[in-house]
């Protein structure tokens, strides 16, 4: 019974001795540096001159060099990792010449953002990406009592732009930069109202509120309406039509003033922007070249306004054109109130002599050439009424 009960045992022994798998690769010569490669068979190699040993135990010892890591601008090398990662906010990464190994002690290209300008976008790869809010006192924008942007350290760029304006001084939204916001969108409809001899035409005038000759309007669904004016001068410029559909901008196809109101060069004017669901907007731009339209104005004045609107629809490159003409206009900033003045005792012809009839705060006052005269009465002057309550 003995011998049965080892033989099983034997058998039992055999089943859990553990199945050695081969290196998955092999040689038959040994290095000649002396290091061996991870799951290699080296055929044949177990000799003195490789072991150091005819007895051994050897010990084998694992040898590394550093692994070197390349960060370019806008990432860095965080600590205790191995990988590359953007740059976080509130610090720059400009990027580091050569490579650098991996450290457990530091992050490495990482810098925090200058005393005082604690922010940053993430992927920042200079100090002049670092900012901190605009405030009046570091905006520097004349006659603003509050401003919104961003101040940014050393030459970078600020995005300061005022909000609210003191008193005197009314806030000018700016040029809404509406190629950004409306872009290639497609139109969705428009309307417009010619000058023609005979009785004003148009389409949807209805629809967007047109009531004056040479308005229009072009609706883009959710970006937004634009509207402005046409005008035929006798302001010739360079054709800018280089193809059937390609508009591109001549250095004379711009201008601030038209001489006047009749001609055959028909010119497009943006004087408001519509955000959807929202009250226009006023704009300023000045006039835009948009076609030659014949030796006769009359041609002109019956179809200058429909074509801005149409190709303000339509052409890309035409609306581009007139959207930058709007975006270079300027930024929002603090204007002088105009104030209207009422001059008794003067005729309008003489207010109008030495146009004293308006005057910008802060700046000259002009007044009538001459006082009505009073029989009996010498004029001494004329005083500003002081407003009740004050």
């Amino acid at each position: 019974m003995k011998s049965k009960i080892i033989m099983t045992s034997m058998v039992g022994l055999a089943f859990a001795m553990p199945a050695f798998a081969a290196p998955s690769n092999s040689s038959n010569t040994f290095p000649s540096n002396g290091q061996m490669q991870e799951d290699t068979k080296y055929i044949g190699q177990a000799t003195q001159a490789n072991l150091h040993s005819y007895e051994g135990p050897v010990t084998a010892t694992a040898n590394y060099t550093d692994t070197p890591y390349t960060v370019t601008a806008g990432n860095y090398l965080p600590m205790s990792s191995e990988t590359v990662a953007q740059c976080t906010s509130g610090n720059y990464c400009p990027g580091i010449n050569g490579t650098v190994n991996y450290s457990t002690s530091a992050n490495q290209g990482l810098t925090a953002c200058p005393n005082g300008y604690p922010n940053s976008l993430a992927g920042a790869t200079s100090d002049t990406e670092c900012y901190t809010a605009c405030t009046v006192a570091n905006a520097g924008i004349a006659n603003a009592s509050a401003v919104s942007g961003n101040d940014y350290y050393g030459t970078g760029t600020d995005t300061c732009y005022p909000t609210e304006c003191v008193a005197g001084w009314h806030l000018n939204p700016g040029a809404p930069d509406l190629t950004t916001i409306i872009g290639e969108s497609a139109s969705t409809g428009y309307g417009y109202q010619n000058n023609s001899a005979t009785a004003p035409d148009g389409e949807n005038q209805n629809t967007y509120g047109i009531t004056q000759n040479n308005e229009f309007v072009v609706d883009y669904g959710n970006k937004g309406k634009i509207h402005g004016y046409a005008r035929c001068s006798t302001r010739s410029a360079t054709d800018p039509w280089v193809g059937p559909d390609e508009y591109e901008l001549q250095s004379d196809n711009i201008t601030s003033t038209l001489p006047d109101s009749t001609g055959q060069y028909c010119y497009c004017q943006l004087d408001g922007y519509t955000p959807n669901g929202q009250s226009m907007q006023s704009v300023s731009a000045p006039w835009v070249f948009e076609v030659d339209l014949g030796s006769l104005s009359l041609d002109c004045a019956s179809n200058c306004a429909r074509n801005c609107a149409s190709d303000l629809r339509s052409n890309f490159t035409f609306r581009t054109a007139v959207f930058n003409a709007v975006a270079a206009a300027g930024a929002p900033s603090c204007d002088a109130n105009v104030i209207s003045i009422t001059w008794d005792g003067a005729d309008a012809a003489d207010v109008a002599a030495n146009d004293a009839g308006q005057c910008t705060y802060g700046g000259d006052i002009n007044t009538p050439k001459k006082a009505v005269h009073v029989p009996g009465k010498t004029f001494v002057g004329w005083t500003f009424d002081t407003p009740s309550g004050n």
